[in-house]
């Protein structure tokens, strides 16, 4: 088996567990500002989200700012170990799949797949976050439903049922639930979390990943070449790694690490990858720009997660005290008077 099997990155760097005054932490040798500004404990966005939910009466906070992190530099940081449970999923773990989606949809946060995750007694508990402040299309790209070449047995949703055929209408139902509660409180607190974001965004780098691990293993195993190799990833490959790129907000360029001393480069070329890079790292205002960008986005999402659920049936839910009525391919929202149809005109 190569190298790659073990996930190495930056010149063999990997995530160790570690004891710490009798506690177990994750020693990360990669920026951990972002898991602190977007799950942690003492986040400038949890009061904001600290409100019990209209759809189900549970702490939105709750169910996303549980991590303890330590920042030791840049490059360095420490994560305490969450606590993992066997117990069957309930109601309160697909609610809180609905509203770990919509925040992940959000604020563009990506590869949230199972191994990214850890199923608490009471919800899904994001413990790995590298990729933020995308401009995502579809709420899928998080990996927290199957998307591309993830499967369904890798992505997110796994942790809860095997299957998306599995899904009951009651736990569909509490999925949207969810969903719309983030975004319903989002929605109203717009300025808050725009204001929170850019005084808290800093420089720290945010990972861009051009290919899954998976492909680079495929190639150094000679199963499946990759045959437009950048010539950053075959340095990298090479010296053993996971190829590694990242980007700092609002910069288009592409940085790799090229020396053992932590120097970096720019990527003379992302070719191909060019439309997908330049939306990662996008500043908060493209994203949560305004109360009508989120609501948008919220209509969108839904209407694609209708079509993914295979779901015929109509369901009525509050937001911010008004009724919205989703529908197979329909979704009205009384609260702002507005109509989304997914219907093509004729």
């Amino acid at each position: 088996m190569s190298d790659l099997d073990a996930d190495k990155h930056n010149f063999g760097q990997l995530v160790r567990p570690m004891e710490r005054a009798s506690l177990l932490f994750f020693r990360k040798p990669r920026p951990v500002y972002w898991e602190h500004l977007f799950f942690g404990k003492g986040s400038p966005l949890e009061p904001i989200f600290s409100k019990i939910g209209e759809n189900r009466k549970v702490d939105l906070a709750s169910l996303l700012f549980n991590l303890e992190i330590d920042m030791e530099n840049e490059w360095l940081g420490y994560s305490k170990e969450i606590l993992r449970s066997d117990d069957p999923a309930t109601g309160q773990h697909f609610y809180s799949f609905g509203v770990l989606l919509a925040y992940a949809y959000l604020f563009g946060i990506r590869d949230l797949h199972k191994f990214n995750l850890i199923k608490t007694k009471t919800h899904l508990q994001v413990i790995d976050a590298e990729v933020v402040l995308t401009n995502l299309i579809l709420p899928n790209e998080s990996v927290l439903l199957p998307f591309k070449d993830v499967p369904f047995e890798v992505c997110g949703l796994n942790l809860l049922t095997d299957s998306l055929d599995d899904l009951t209408p009651s736990q569909r139902q509490s999925m949207f639930a969810g969903y719309f509660d983030l975004f319903a409180l989002a929605f109203c607190r717009q300025k808050l979390l725009l204001e929170a974001l850019d005084n808290a965004a800093s420089i720290a780098p945010i990972r861009v990943i051009i290919r899954n691990t998976k492909v680079y293993t495929g190639h150094l195993n000679g199963n499946s070449r990759i045959p437009d190799l950048l010539s950053e990833e075959q340095i990298q490959i090479e010296r053993g790694d996971v190829p590694y790129f990242f980007k700092r907000i609002g910069d288009q360029q592409l940085h790799w690490i090229s020396s053992a001393s932590g120097s970096t480069s720019s990527v003379q070329s992302t070719e191909s990858f060019k439309v997908d890079v330049d939306r990662h790292a996008q500043t908060p205002s493209v994203l949560i720009g305004s109360p009508d960008t989120i609501e948008k986005k919220m209509a969108q999402g839904a209407l694609f997660l209708q079509r993914k659920f295979g779901s015929s049936d109509s369901c009525e839910f509050s937001w911010n005290g008004k009724k919205l009525l989703l529908e197979p391919s329909e979704l009205k929202n009384e609260f702002t008077g507005s109509y989304f149809s997914s219907r093509k005109k004729s």
